[in-house]
């Protein structure tokens, strides 16, 4: 077995050998840590490289998003101050929107008061023209179709026209027949002539036809009782008029029969006395039907007097 003290060198080499082993595993060791801590430091450097750059984007996406921010908010601004301004002028607009149906509805009032005032002007005014107008004596009446009138006597007006007695007879003259002055004077309405003689036409028709007794009649109306009632009036007061004029020719004219007529004053007396009769019986039936429907009908009552012109 070898001693350090046979041998010497061979140990003193051994040591140092073991030395130098460990000294190169330390430098390895060390070198691979020096090289692992290289690689380590340049990756950091790569993450911070990159993580400066993601830094750097999301600044800029920062600073572009607050510019929008900002510009959204002042928009945002202008918008509600615009806002704010439309909703003053819409309430200036609703203000003066009530504002004007109030003024339109006092005019509306305003108009439908004068309507009735110069309605209630116009009956009046007709009243009292109507009024003046009977009994008036006019020598010629000329109509605009031509004819004649002469020695004429006003005696009635009506929403028809004039009823006069003229030197011929009796006659009823439609208000279109007659001039301007006549129609400015007394204010007729042809809605209401028309009226007129629609009303006469039906109640002509309905006193003309025969009633059976075992057919049951159709139920008649206020407006037709009224319009067979005032029609029957009328038809008495004109042949009343017509046979007081002929008795008074019959006793006092110096010609015995009508002038352009065959018939004679005493046979134009006895046939409007029969006719007579005739009309006030049917004026009486209408009375009654008209009464026994609707008692307080203003045609049964008395005209009310004209108020004086």
């Amino acid at each position: 077995m070898l001693s350090a003290d046979d041998h010497p060198g061979i140990v003193t080499f051994l040591i140092g050998l073991i030395v130098v082993v460990m000294v190169g595993l330390g430098l390895s060791l060390l070198v691979d840590h020096r090289f692992e801590f290289s690689r380590g430091e340049i990756a950091i450097e790569t993450s911070i490289e990159q993580d400066a750059k993601i830094l750097d984007d999301l600044r800029g996406q920062h600073t572009q998003r607050s510019q929008r921010v900002a510009s959204l908010l002042q928009h945002r601004r202008e918008g509600s101050e615009g806002y704010a301004a439309e909703v003053d002028r819409l309430g200036q607009c609703s203000a003066n929107m009530s504002r004007l149906a109030a003024v339109r509805s006092a005019l509306e009032q305003d108009l439908t008061t004068l309507e009735q005032d110069f309605a209630s002007y116009r009956a009046n005014y007709r009243r009292s023209a109507w009024a003046a107008a009977v009994g008036q004596k006019i020598p010629l009446l000329k109509t605009n179709g031509g004819r004649e009138y002469r020695e004429v006597t006003i005696i009635r007006v009506t929403e028809v026209g004039l009823e006069v007695k003229h030197s011929d007879g009796m006659a009823r003259i439609e208000a279109p027949a007659l001039g301007l002055e006549w129609q400015q004077r007394m204010q007729w309405s042809d809605e209401e002539r028309r009226a007129q003689l629609v009303a006469e036409r039906r109640a002509s028709a309905v006193a003309a036809k025969p009633a059976s007794p075992l057919q049951p009649q159709p139920a008649e109306t206020n407006e037709a009782l009224r319009a067979a009632f005032t029609v029957a009036r009328a038809k008495v007061e004109t042949l009343k008029r017509e046979l007081a004029m002929a008795k008074g020719n019959q006793l006092n004219s110096s010609k015995r029969s009508l002038p352009g007529s065959l018939e004679t004053w005493d046979e134009r007396t006895q046939r409007l006395a029969a006719e007579l009769e005739k009309a006030e019986l049917r004026y009486e039936q209408a009375k009654t039907r008209l009464k026994a429907r609707s008692p307080q009908d203003p045609a049964l009552q008395p005209a009310p007097p004209f108020p004086p012109p």
